[in-house]
């Protein structure tokens, strides 16, 4: 087999089928080049997101507090540039709580629907657990959707897997 002949930064100008030839060692290669660029251009981006944050947070901060508007989107203009500041909102429900205002309703006669939405959930343990009756038994409401395939070279000689 040839010798590599790709760069990480040439490799999208090969032919996937050519590249495909490469012997496992260059492969590999040309794997760990690029964790290692992908991994600096993350620091990267990192270390440059927190310097716009410093340099804009306090306009921010006080924008925000003008609007009375402690999550969601903020704009700002500096210069010709639009900066634009998202603090998303999660909202998070105590499932206990959540269960016992639920009986309430119910044993009070209200229609459980008109309050909440129910989503069901088997673990997938708990399935593994399952006698076959039971599991047959659930069957009628069981999808499985299979995944992308994932691919993993590892040198035999190290641990490292990429």
């Amino acid at each position: 087999m040839e010798e590599i002949k790709a760069t990480i930064q040439g490799i999208l100008h090969v032919p996937i089928g050519a590249v495909a030839e490469y012997r496992p060692s260059d492969l590999y290669q040309l794997l760990i080049e690029v964790l290692a660029e992908l991994e600096r251009a993350k620091r990267t981006k990192q270390w440059l997101e927190s310097a716009i944050a410093l340099k804009y947070e306090e306009q921010v901060r006080a924008k925000r507090l003008r609007q009375e508007k402690d999550t969601w989107t903020i704009h700002l203009e500096d210069n010709g540039f639009k900066l634009t500041s998202e603090v998303a909102k999660k909202v998070e429900w105590n499932q206990t709580k959540l269960a016992e205002i639920a009986t309430t309703i119910a044993v009070n006669g209200g229609v459980l629907s008109d309050y909440v939405e129910t989503y069901y959930t088997i673990p997938k343990t708990k399935y593994n657990g399952w006698s076959e009756t039971v599991k047959n038994l659930f069957e009628p409401a069981r999808t499985v959707i299979l995944g992308k395939a994932s691919y993993k070279l590892t040198r035999l000689d190290s641990e490292v897997g990429l």
